[in-house]
């Protein structure tokens, strides 16, 4: 088996990605396991980061993600 460890980008790019498909899956009014994965991905970025501050893991995610966007321009 191999195992490779992925960057923190990559990882911030998926919590997007999974927060994105969430809020839309809640705008439509599903309420499936959407969200659930989107905490999850968001946790365990929270878990790489470790911000020193409590707060929404999903507002973090897009937080960071918006971020991201403006340092790469």
């Amino acid at each position: 088996m191999c195992f490779t460890e992925l960057g923190r980008e990559f990882y911030l790019r998926k919590a997007a990605l999974l927060d994105r498909i969430a809020l839309l899956g809640e705008s439509d009014g599903f309420h499936d396991d959407d969200g659930e994965t989107a905490l999850a991905a968001a946790l365990h970025l929270l878990d790489m980061d470790q911000p020193g501050v409590i707060c929404d893991p999903r507002a973090y995610v897009r937080q960071q993600y918006a971020r991201s966007l403006t340092n790469d321009q």
